[in-house]
Parts: structure tokens; sequence; C-alpha cells
């Protein structure tokens, strides 16, 4: 399965919060079906070569409403130096199986990207 990709912009210094739904295939036609103790990951890195994250968001699984819900709190984007980073966001199902086709317990990457760190001028 391939993930989806989406640019992103993160003002500096400001709350970062990017709601989404998550897809089982690219087309965006099939939508996984989240479960209410489903959850996922998501980091930024300045490349996909560094090993320390840049970031790591708070992701909240809304099975309700059928997104997913990254956040940074605005102390956090404050440490982030302006330029390009790339994230991703891990997916798993809480029962242990492929949300997409039941398969053996993994993790598949749902979403991914450049974040761009906009410089901020008000403190």
């Amino acid at each position: 399965m391939a993930s989806r990709i989406k640019n992103l912009t993160m003002d500096q210094g400001a709350d970062f919060v990017y709601v989404t739904k998550i897809y089982a295939n690219t087309s965006l036609t099939t939508s996984i079906n989240l479960g209410s103790s489903d959850w996922a990951n998501a980091q930024m890195k300045k490349s996909f070569y560094h090993t320390n994250a840049t970031a790591t968001f708070n992701v909240a699984v809304d099975s309700t409403n059928e997104h997913i819900v990254m956040r940074l709190a605005s102390a956090n984007t404050a440490a982030i130096s302006p330029g390009r980073y790339v994230y991703d966001v891990e997916f798993q199902d809480a029962s242990g199986g492929d949300p997409v086709d039941g398969a053996l317990s993994r993790r598949i990457r749902v979403l991914e990207g450049i974040i761009t760190v906009t410089a901020g001028v008000t403190e």
C-alpha cells in the first residue's frame, strides 16, 4: 500500500493542527474504518537521513468522526528553525491486524510529505 502525499505548512511559534481522513489507497476512494483504540504516530525530521526527530506530533485517532488529528503546541513550533522538513504518519489497528486487509500485525504509512516551517515575527 502506498501512502498519500500531502505537503503542509507550519507557522513557527503558533499552534499546529492538521485534521485528515486516512485512506487505504492513494486514489482517496477507500477510507480506513477507525476503531476507538486504534493508534497513530507522526514525526518530522530535517531529512530522511537524520536519526533524531525534530518534533513528535500528538496524534489523536477520532473514530467517531473518522479522522486523525495531528497537533504540535506553540512552545514546540517556536523551537523549530524555519525551513523544509519531512514527516510521516504511521497507523496500526488496535486489534493487531492490518486495517486494510486484516493481515498479520504491521504498521502502515498512511501519510507523508514535506512540512515547510515559516518564520515568525511576533513573539
